[in-house]
């Protein structure tokens, strides 16, 4: 038999503090729902350790001082960025200025953004927090970094698998990495599980059935954290067509977003973004993003990193990426492609 003890809720982590900080030298005007709401997902004991961590802070402050001191909001919150680290695997130093994309699209990603850290007042607004998320597009469009964007700027816990590492030959093991996947991810919020290639498992139903049950099994973890704060799922795909329609309704991944090719003002600024900290001699930005046509992202940031070994290798001068070094990456580049066009 197995007894389900769920985590604190908003109510309960209130309770703990209070208890914790009432034996505390600790100041008026705490601010205790800063407080709550940066321990999403934390047992009892964790926030009794936050209060013993700050505590214990304001005493080493207090003796080298010589002054009484108090327990003040700013000691709990270093403690809980300390403490709340352990376990919690988080992407650090992504912005939304390490995406190029156009203007509409960051647009609903900042909104999505705000109702993970704050799904509350959406339900002010009526409207019901989204579970998830699909993004769709080519390959190399930047699908993963704008989840790891998200996971970084709401202060996530993020959880990246691809579809392929879920699936199993064994039966009843992809079920079961799935299950586990949602778990860690429960302990740990809020948090931002991301799943690349997610047509992998979550195909559409109807042809084998221990592909069914991988499905089925997908979508009820989807359901139990539905409704719930902390737990944010990314689907990504390149094929959208391919994917379950119950995936895409019920709350579960109920908004898609398209991130497709770049245009010529994208391309432009993915070059000055990634040659920005590259000493250049001569180079035209504006011509290798006319040449860049059908390129993604990840193309035109292998085409910076290519014309600068190539200039790395030059011997007996000051190494400086030129023109010259671009449309030669770019020609090498094409040819590994097979293609004169990349895309």
């Amino acid at each position: 038999r197995h007894i389900r003890i769920d985590l604190p809720d908003a109510e309960a982590r209130r309770a703990v503090f209070q208890t914790e900080l009432d034996d505390r030298p600790a100041a008026d005007g705490i601010e205790l729902e800063q407080l709550v709401n940066r321990t999403e997902g934390m047992t009892p004991a964790a926030i009794s350790k936050i209060v013993d961590t700050a505590a214990l802070e304001v005493f080493r402050e207090a003796t080298q001082s010589g002054e009484k001191l108090e327990l003040e909001t700013a000691h709990l919150l270093s403690a809980i960025e300390r403490y709340g680290g352990q376990d919690r695997p988080t992407v650090e130093h992504w912005t939304w200025d390490s995406l190029v994309l156009p203007p509409a699209i960051k647009a609903q990603l900042r909104q999505i953004q705000s109702v993970i850290e704050d799904p509350e007042s959406a339900r002010r607004f009526g409207v019901e927090p989204p579970t998830g998320l699909l993004l769709a597009g080519p390959p190399g469009t930047g699908k993963t970094t704008v989840a790891k964007v998200l996971a970084a700027q709401a202060r996530s816990s993020f959880y990246p698998v691809s579809g392929a590492d879920v699936m199993s030959k064994w039966v009843g093991e992809s079920e079961g990495n799935i299950r586990r996947l949602f778990e860690r991810a429960r302990e740990n919020r809020p948090s931002i599980i991301f799943i690349d290639e997610i047509d992998a498992i979550a195909a559409k139903r109807g042809e084998f059935q221990v592909h069914d049950t991988q499905v089925n099994q997908l979508l009820a973890e989807i359901d139990g954290v539905a409704g719930q704060r902390g737990v944010f799922i990314i689907g990504a795909t390149n094929r959208p067509d391919q994917l379950d329609p119950a995936l895409l309704r019920g709350g579960r991944l109920s908004r898609t977003i398209v991130l497709g090719l770049p245009d010529e003002e994208a391309r432009l600024a993915i070059l000055q973004l990634n040659t920005a900290r590259m000493p250049t001699v001569g180079i035209q930005l504006a011509e290798l993003a006319r040449e860049t046509d059908g390129m993604s992202p990840a193309d035109i940031k292998a085409l910076c990193q290519e014309a600068a070994l190539a200039a790395m290798a030059r011997e007996g001068q000051t190494p400086a990426v030129t023109q010259a070094d671009f449309l030669e990456a770019l020609q090498r580049l094409r040819q590994d492609a097979g293609t004169d066009h990349l895309g």
